[in-house]
């Protein structure tokens, strides 16, 4: 009889990575205190090191589930609910709706996040002064949702949605709303909190600073920068070819190409500075990972903002043609 394969935490998170989707091991742990996954537990073997916690290999596919539900709209108390096989019955069927239907409206918001009268909404929140009050916040991003809604259900359904859901929102749940747009808006003003946006970003732009830091120093570095080489050459790869008849998958391909070749930049200008020994070379190099950083901070926040879309379109059970 063949015993189940054991993951640690470290593994899952690399094979995760292998699968297509990013995971830390602190959301993995996340995960763990809210329900969604399984505790891990002890190796059953008498040989293996007690102090180490194992997750059954299905973990991977629980993850990969959840980063499905999410991207349906489902928030993690959602999820959990269904996970759990607790979920309300309408809940139940948004969660198993079949891939093709949730691609679908995941691809017409895309378009409408894509679209020129929602980018202008879009830079009008953006461009609204640091000091701007809550309320003006608030009437703002009202309008940039109530654009993106029009060109999924035209502007008199568009606009009752706004007016009777968005006008019972607490403020906490604007805050959540608003967050993505609030992150860009402090990134366009130069008060960023931190480079990167997503766990993949922020790893790289990390490694890269890291290479920089000991290039600088006058430490060796040639093995590390072919790893990283390595790396980007097997996501440039896994990146290019999506055709533009998926939306969805087109625009975030789209994103990670773009940045992956300013990260590839970034590699070039560190090797060439440690081979010739030139500084400026490495500074631009710090400064061309930070720009690859903030093209991924672009997706993490578009990402985030589609989620919170079709968590609305549940919601208001919108039927979009």
């Amino acid at each position: 009889m063949t015993r189940e394969r054991l993951l640690t935490t470290e593994e899952v998170v690399a094979e995760a990575s292998q699968r297509g989707f990013e995971i830390s091991e602190r959301t993995l742990k996340y995960y763990v205190s809210l329900g969604l996954v399984s505790r891990p537990g002890r190796h059953p073997s008498a040989k293996a090191d007690k102090r180490v916690l194992y997750f059954p290999e299905e973990v991977l596919d629980t993850l990969a589930e959840i980063r499905r539900l999410q991207d349906s709209g489902l928030t993690l108390e959602q999820i959990r609910q269904f996970l759990t096989g607790s979920a309300r019955p309408d809940l139940q069927a948004l969660a198993e709706s079949s891939e093709t239907e949730g691609t679908r409206m995941a691809e017409r918001v895309i378009r409408a996040l894509l679209s020129q009268e929602v980018g202008q909404a879009y830079r009008d929140f953006l461009s609204l002064p640091l000091e701007t009050g809550d309320e003006a916040l608030r009437e703002s991003g009202r309008a940039f949702y109530q654009k993106v809604l029009e060109a999924l259900v035209g502007a008199e359904r568009a606009r009752q949605i706004v007016t009777r859901t968005f006008a019972r929102l607490t403020p906490a749940q604007w805050e959540r709303k608003l967050t993505p747009l609030l992150r860009m808006r402090a990134e366009r003003s130069g008060n960023r909190a931190g480079a990167g946006g997503n766990l993949l970003g922020r790893t790289l732009t990390s490694q890269l600073h890291e290479l920089a830091n000991r290039i600088l120093a006058g430490q060796p570095a040639e093995t590390e920068l072919a790893e990283v080489k390595a790396r980007l050459k097997r996501l440039t790869a896994k990146y290019s070819g999506v055709p533009e008849t998926n939306a969805q998958r087109h625009e975030i391909a789209r994103f990670m190409s773009k940045a992956l070749e300013v990260y590839s930049e970034a590699l070039w200008l560190l090797e060439e500075g440690a081979r010739s020994g030139d500084r400026p070379l490495v500074q631009r190099a710090v400064a061309r990972a930070d720009r690859a950083g903030v093209i991924l901070e672009h997706l993490e926040n578009m990402i985030a903002e589609k989620r919170e879309l079709l968590r609305l379109c549940h919601e208001e059970d919108l039927q979009i043609p």
